[in-house]
């Protein structure tokens, strides 16, 4: 049986980074790999030590991994990330992490120096949606399923659980990377989640994108309330305006217009 099947633990952020963590803390073939092609940075042959839910206090917030690069015993390095499996960022969540608060906080929490440079990475199963500070680059758990952990991980265990992580990996991917816009996808894919589908429309509209009337552009996000969320995306012309009405008489050409669909996810 799938070890992370049997824990429901597919969309536990907490689950997910914690396995990460461990794998970074003890397995060093893990921790160059995951350095390299995840976080892009140099030096991999460095000491790398991960850790979860360090605290930064009211305001800030708990990132869910933090990693330091170490050479000679100090750390030279610090790698913030965000891991969203399927829900969407808190608010200002990421810009509260890369605030000049935040950075000051998380530097006096590892004992680091003052100007230690600090990476931040967008973590997630959503191939798509970016994190709302721009200094957080994107990945997602793609990456993951193509890699053979049976050569890099020494541990039985570890490499059993992370290689079923992987196998979840590919079949949740599967639906979300080989549909067709010319696709029915309810008779395709009876059994996908509403995430995925979601990610499907995303899929679909952004390529379609290039085939929008002249400067007509999209946009996604979220809408939810009474325990159901909705996709939504925006079609909006710089030039669309709408009359407003400001309780005297209808103003022209005043206000930007928008128009939206729905997919109820």
């Amino acid at each position: 049986m799938n070890t992370i099947t049997l824990l429901n633990s597919f969309y536990r952020e907490d689950v997910i980074s914690d396995l990460i963590c461990h794998l970074i803390n003890h397995e060093s073939e893990f921790a160059s790999w995951f350095a390299k092609h995840i976080c892009e940075v140099s030096n991999t042959n460095a000491e790398f030590v991960a850790r979860t839910r360090i605290g930064l206090g009211r305001g800030i917030g708990t990132p869910d991994l933090v990693i330091e690069r170490r050479q000679n015993a100090e750390t030279d390095l610090i790698i913030v990330i965000e891991n969203k499996l399927g829900t969407l960022e808190g608010e200002e969540q990421t810009n509260r992490y890369a605030s000049e608060e935040g950075v000051k906080k998380l530097r006096t929490a590892l004992q680091a120096g003052p100007d230690t440079p600090m990476v931040y990475l967008f973590l997630t199963l959503d191939p798509f949606t970016p994190a709302a500070n721009p200094s957080f680059k994107k990945k997602d758990f793609q990456e993951f399923i193509d890699v053979n952990w049976d050569e890099m991980i020494r541990d039985e265990a570890a490499r059993k659980v992370i290689s079923d992580y992987t196998a979840l990996l590919k079949e949740f991917y599967e639906p979300i990377t080989t549909t067709e816009t010319t696709d029915v996808v309810s008779t395709k894919y009876k059994e996908i989640n509403s995430l995925q589908r979601k990610l499907i429309w995303i899929k679909f509209l952004q390529s379609l994108q290039h085939s929008l009337p002249g400067k007509l552009s999209m946009t996604f996000g979220e809408a939810g309330g009474f325990g159901r969320n909705a996709t939504v995306f925006l079609f909006s012309k710089k030039d669309w305006v709408r009359n407003n009405f400001d309780g005297n008489k209808l103003n022209a050409d005043s206000i930007p217009s928008f128009s939206s669909c729905r997919s109820t996810c």
